[in-house]
């Protein structure tokens, strides 16, 4: 078993918690230019025995997460981004001298979710399900019956008809401007964890 650091933004490190999130996509990369073939945990790419190896791991490996955070040396206790506006969330107690922290900064000791991966698969971004996209996380709103839309520049936030729909606009939200956005329908890893119940030792 090997374990493996993975950045996820304020949103996902919520829906984790929030016991929502079971799945993240990751962009391949290189690109494969024909159809991948799964073969013992690797994918073959080309027909010159070229392979890609998920930099995420295989199921039974572990990824544990980075996400935004305070500067320890300035409180009693370690503060996590994700966690303002929840239950979870406790107040700096000097704010002049409180600085979020990028998540890549974040060390192994420090992190609080560790994740089990069960699955990994290759596939065409836009193949996702609606009980995939579901599992990325994205939000439901009971009260106007619809999924949440992350597009920044939308102006009612619950407005998509379908999970997928809502995932589109978090995953362009994301990826978009590195240039693999939903309509370039880029080769992906699909990567399946169970449920968080609370902090893996």
């Amino acid at each position: 078993m090997k374990e493996r650091p993975i950045l996820f933004s304020g949103p996902m490190v919520r829906a984790i918690l929030d016991g929502r999130k079971t799945q993240t996509r990751r962009v391949l990369n290189p690109q494969p230019t024909i159809v991948p073939v799964k073969s013992n945990s690797r994918y073959l790419l080309d027909g010159h025995g070229f392979t890609a190896v998920s930099k995420y791991g295989v199921p039974g490996d572990r990824l544990w997460v980075r996400e935004t955070f305070r500067d320890p040396d300035t409180l009693e206790f370690f503060a996590y981004k994700a966690d303002v506006g929840t239950h979870r969330w406790r107040e700096c107690i000097d704010p002049d001298n409180c600085r979020w922290r990028p998540s890549i900064f974040l060390r192994r000791r420090d992190s609080r979710i560790t994740l089990d991966i069960t699955e990994v698969r290759v596939q065409r971004l836009q193949e996702i399900s609606e009980e995939d996209a579901q599992a990325e996380g994205v939000e439901w709103h009971d009260g106007v019956k619809a999924w949440r839309s992350y597009d920044l520049l939308g102006q009612t936030p619950f407005l998509e008809k379908t999970a997928a729909g809502s995932f589109r606009t978090l995953w362009d939200s994301i990826n978009a401007k590195r240039g693999f956005g939903w309509d370039t329908n880029p080769w992906i890893w699909a990567i399946t964890f169970p449920q968080y119940k609370g902090v893996t030792p």
